[in-house]
């Protein structure tokens, strides 16, 4: 499979791609300053097999001949993360939506009649207690273990629902590549591609 013909395969036949093609996406990281909107993103062979979609601009410009548009979600910082509203069929013609690589991030998602919100959420990096005042402070797995449901907690009390998290769809040895994709009838459909962080194989696909 070339690079055109990844591209129309994960556009149209998103589920068959994410079947059999190892999938990475890289975002904006921390330089730029993304938001919730379009986004150009260049298709490249993985070296280690399958395809990396890397985040090129958010300007608006026509994309290359090895680029496609998509819906771009950027993670956010726990502490004041805010839902982010995905557009309507009548509001963009963009059916695809990519969001960084998680791994050790939540992926969120919820509703409101009939729009949909989504969040990428990086854990507090802030560090715990066990037991009270002078409680020892958490290390390694217990620390990790905190964390993540630290989030969990913020993430259903802002009425979202975990689709992707560490310790409940993938594992400390995965990554997870969260796409959305949406019908011309307006309803978004999610994947979740677990990645074997180790062997470089698909362990798993999820839906919503």
């Amino acid at each position: 499979m070339d690079i055109p013909q990844a591209i129309d395969a994960l556009q149209n036949n998103t589920d068959h791609f994410l079947r059999t093609e190892q999938f990475k996406i890289k975002g904006s990281g921390t330089i730029l300053v993304a938001t919730s909107a379009p986004a150009i993103f260049k298709m490249e062979a993985n070296s280690m097999g399958g395809f990396k979609a890397n985040f090129v601009t958010q300007n608006d410009v026509d994309p290359g001949a090895d680029e496609f548009k998509a819906w771009y979600v950027p993670m956010q910082q726990l502490k004041g993360f805010t839902a982010n509203w995905l557009p309507t069929e009548k509001e963009t013609t963009l059916r695809l939506m990519l969001t960084s690589q998680l791994t050790g991030c939540l992926f969120g998602t919820g509703s409101k009649g009939s729009r949909t919100c989504v969040a990428h959420i990086q854990p507090n990096q802030k560090s715990y207690s066990k037991g009270g005042f002078f409680g020892k402070e958490l290390t390694g797995t217990e620390l990790m273990a905190k964390r993540q449901k630290v989030m969990l907690k913020k993430a259903v009390k802002e009425d979202l629902t975990p689709f992707a998290a560490l310790g409940v769809t993938y594992t400390e040895l995965e990554y997870a590549t969260v796409v959305g994709t949406m019908s011309d009838d307006g309803k978004w459909t999610f994947y979740q591609q677990k990645l074997n962080s180790m062997g470089n194989t698909i362990a798993d696909l999820i839906t919503s």
